[in-house]
């Protein structure tokens, strides 16, 4: 059987995973919202039967209530015309911004979550929900090549908050090596760490700039080691009195002119010139300025130049500027370009090296993220260019691009956004953590939610302490999850029960997606050569 042959059955399936452009696929949705509907109304009589009927017969069919479902329908119906003027995301014919169809599962889960209203702040106000998010997350994680013992994730409202999330914890890290030499002064610990060039050191002993420029995760092995030393109580004041999160940037500077004779040096963060124009508001909103925010070149390609990158951290090691983060781009708004990642790992790698520079790296792949499915076979392995183009019959992906794609996995955050290429409704973004320890730096504890427990799938559950966001609608997240659980895998078998598929199952809307945006490109090229 060729492998033509061997993906028909999941070719096949996707006349019935949408709607359609003119609504071919209606009486099934009509079926099961209606079936969404009914359910949930028994699930609302079936409890405590014995309290009795709020809303007498009586009460429902007085003219004040009559009045009032007038006035409802009348104002639904004209609702109804009003929306009749929006854009036709779903049709072929419209190609004016990056989103599309949704699948019918997506459409079906919000209805269906949205009877109940979960807050997915917390596992309390939402114990389906939660746990649904925490699975899309891993599903999404393991799609990319993220660890799945170490890493984390959590849906948002869209890529800016993600992306704000990314910054948010990037700033933390770069920072934090600070607040631990600080504290295990006053607390007189020692902590030893490993500096880039591979010396280890205390950590009381170094300068600011080696501070400013540990590993992650030697910064964070350094934190756990500060609480294994000391008693939990004791170790967060001495770093809260050393955060800047906690004390802000202008006693913070104060705090290095006195303990290192030299006050903040201003922290840049390095985009590629082709990044979303929501990373200078995120600057912005983070105290770092946007004037902070520097772009790296792209080459012909629309992607980041990887030369171009280095001459810049050349420039930041000679003049001591901090690196608070590195902004790849996996799909850029305008051309749809994936930065070599590569190849800009392999830069991180040298400046680490040679120029004793760290930073955080995000990948902004709220665009091209979910095409990263398609270098997975079914069962989850990493495929390569040529088994790819055998499948999709196109020369697409080159191993170039494959090669990028599967870098993701080297990155510390991602971002990816569902509402694009997941063919999700409006507004799902995700954040992934490659080393889930890192957002212990930004956690708050709501005083009026369940803390901390000795169960840690309930506490993973405990979203709120970790993220942006408080009010956490879980019909996003269950939206989020259906197409994932319910789409074939690349070989065209169903997922056989309820749970979660690997990252390969989302790859037939996504090479199908190629293939017709391949289809279209030569029909254009056609077109404008005459």
């Amino acid at each position: 059987m060729t492998s033509a042959d061997h993906s028909r059955p999941a070719t096949e399936a996707l006349a019935a995973w949408f709607l359609g452009p003119g609504g071919e696929n209606a009486a099934e949705l009509e079926a099961l919202a209606a079936e969404a509907i009914r359910d949930h109304v028994d699930w609302r009589r079936a409890f405590h039967p014995e309290d009795g009927a709020v809303l007498s017969p009586e009460r429902i069919a007085a003219p004040g209530a009559e009045a009032a479902r007038a006035l409802l329908a009348r104002e639904f119906r004209s609702l109804l015309v009003e929306l009749k003027r929006d854009v036709p995301f779903y049709s072929g014919r419209y190609l004016g911004h990056m989103l599309g169809e949704q699948t019918l599962a997506a459409q079906l889960g919000y209805l269906a979550a949205m009877l109940y209203n979960p807050n997915n702040v917390a596992a309390e106000v939402s114990p389906v929900t939660s746990r649904l998010e925490v699975e899309v997350a891993e599903q999404l994680a393991a799609m990319i090549g993220y660890a799945a013992d170490t890493s984390w994730g959590h849906l948002t409202s869209g890529g800016t908050i993600a992306n704000f999330e990314a910054l948010w914890i990037a700033r933390s890290i770069r920072y934090h090596g600070v607040a631990l030499a600080l504290a295990a002064a006053g607390a007189g610990v020692s902590l030893m760490i490993r500096l880039p060039d591979g010396a280890r050191r205390d950590l009381r002993d170094l300068s600011l700039w080696q501070l400013l420029n540990l590993e992650p995760t030697e910064t964070l092995d350094a934190d756990r080691e500060l609480h294994r030393l000391l008693p939990p109580a004791e170790a967060r004041a001495a770093l809260d009195a050393h955060s800047l999160a906690t004390i802000g940037y202008q006693d913070y500077a104060r705090q290095l002119s006195s303990a290192y004779g030299d006050a903040l040096a201003p922290g840049v963060v390095l985009v590629a010139s082709t990044a979303h124009y929501s990373w200078e508001k995120i600057t912005r909103a983070l105290g770092i300025g946007g004037h902070c925010m520097v772009a790296v070149p792209v080459d012909a390609h629309a992607r980041m130049d990887p030369a171009a990158l280095w001459s810049i951290l050349q420039e930041c090691a000679a003049t001591r500027t901090p690196v608070l983060a590195l902004v790849s781009v996996c799909g850029s708004t305008e051309e749809g370009a994936v930065d070599q990642l590569d190849q800009i790992g392999a830069v991180r790698e040298r400046a680490a090296r040679e120029l004793g520079l760290t930073f955080h790296w995000h990948a902004d792949a709220c665009f091209g993220g979910y095409a990263a499915s398609v270098t997975r076979a079914a069962d989850g392995s990493r495929r390569r260019g040529e088994s790819i183009r055998t499948a999709t019959g196109i020369e697409w992906p080159s191993d170039a691009w494959v090669a990028a794609m599967t870098a993701l996995e080297q990155t510390d955050s991602v971002t990816i956004d569902p509402h694009k290429l997941g063919y999700i409704p409006y507004p799902a973004g995700a954040f992934l953590l490659r080393d889930r320890r890192a957002r212990a730096l930004v956690a708050i504890d709501p005083p009026y939610l369940t803390q901390s427990t000795h169960d840690a799938h309930a506490d993973e559950r405990f979203l709120g302490r970790w993220i942006l966001e408080g009010s956490k609608p879980g019909p996003r997240r269950l939206r989020c999850g259906c197409p994932i659980v319910w789409c074939h895998s690349t070989n065209g078998d169903m997922a056989p029960s309820s749970h979660a598929p690997s990252p390969a199952h989302t790859d037939c809307t996504r090479r199908s997606t190629c293939q017709a945006a391949c289809a279209c490109h030569c029909r254009i090229s056609r077109w404008s050569t005459g």
